[in-house]
């Protein structure tokens, strides 16, 4: 569907990818359908080294134009560092999603990541979740893209407040 996707890490439900890294640690970015989803990014806020995050509780805020969307830790765990690139320069997330526009790295308080998505498994989920957020866009802006038509602008800037909300939800906020 047009969508990048990485072989080699963890998918979690809300769309975060998770990198394990020396030490344990793991790294935590947002996947291409959430920066579909995220498009236009204005402005990112992490959270602090040091910060307990919460698997399913907010742990950054995204801001895409005038809307903005909380998006959950996909483990529980403390924030080791944060990525202030993607702080100065909203759009690293976009060009580079799976290696410069990383968010924070996190010590996760166990291994239940390790029962997520991953290898093969996650190029299946992910192609499911890249024909949802199409079939999405249809349902809502009352397109059909079996056509092969492309949108004018991106998907997201076009829905309504309710819409944009229900979508954050179904998307970003899937439970962990």
């Amino acid at each position: 569907g047009g969508l990048i996707w990485r072989p080699g890490v963890f998918f979690s439900p809300g769309h975060a990818w998770l990198e394990p890294r020396e030490g344990g640690a793991l790294r935590v970015g947002l996947d291409d359908l959430a920066q579909h989803v995220l498009s236009r990014i204005s402005e990112v806020i992490l959270p602090s080294p040091g910060q307990v995050v919460r698997a399913g509780e907010p742990a950054a805020i995204i801001r895409a134009g005038r809307r903005r969307a909380a998006v959950p830790a996909p483990v529980t765990g403390r924030v080791h560092a944060d990525n202030r690139s993607v702080e100065t320069n909203p759009l690293r997330m976009h060009n580079d999603p799976y290696a410069g526009g990383w968010l924070y790295t996190v010590q996760p308080e166990d291994a239940s990541y390790a029962t997520l998505p991953r290898g093969d498994e996650s190029r299946a989920w992910f192609s499911r979740e890249a024909m949802r957020l199409s079939q999405f866009f249809e349902h809502q802006l009352g397109m059909a893209a079996a056509d092969g038509g492309e949108l004018v602008a991106p998907g997201p800037s076009l829905l309504t407040q309710s819409q944009w909300e229900e979508m954050t939800q179904s998307f970003l906020q899937a439970s962990t």
